[in-house]
């Protein structure tokens, strides 16, 4: 279920947010899950050693050193599906990115056990 969102963000609380090192996705991503908008704007996202690592092109969006796989999509339960957003919304990152992160540890931590 898309939320719709009832916030207009201005030019100069989206300056606001780029000067706090918060990305427009991540804004947009923080309003539809609830966060208040000052919030959405001014906690700055947190660093992920893993995603820190990682290089953004202009629009901010992550750049892969490897080429990107096919893109997946799932459905969950409702009750599921309003815990993962409450999950992301807590992360303070991109559903992408948070998505991306939890495949990277599960993997990591599967092949650690193996070897």
């Amino acid at each position: 279920m898309v939320k719709k969102l009832n916030v207009k963000v201005t030019a100069e609380q989206m300056a606001i947010a780029h000067e706090n090192g918060i990305h427009t996705n991540t804004v947009y991503a923080r309003l539809k899950n609830g966060w208040e908008l000052t919030k959405a704007i001014t906690e700055p996202p947190k660093k992920l050693p893993q995603l820190a690592k990682l290089k953004r092109n202009e629009e901010g969006s992550l750049i892969a050193e490897q080429p990107k796989g096919r893109l997946r999509s799932l459905r969950l339960d409702q009750d599921l599906d309003d815990a993962v957003d409450k999950a992301i919304a807590e992360s303070g990152l991109t559903m992408a990115d948070w998505f991306s992160e939890i495949v990277r540890k599960n993997i990591s931590s599967k092949k650690r056990k193996t070897a």
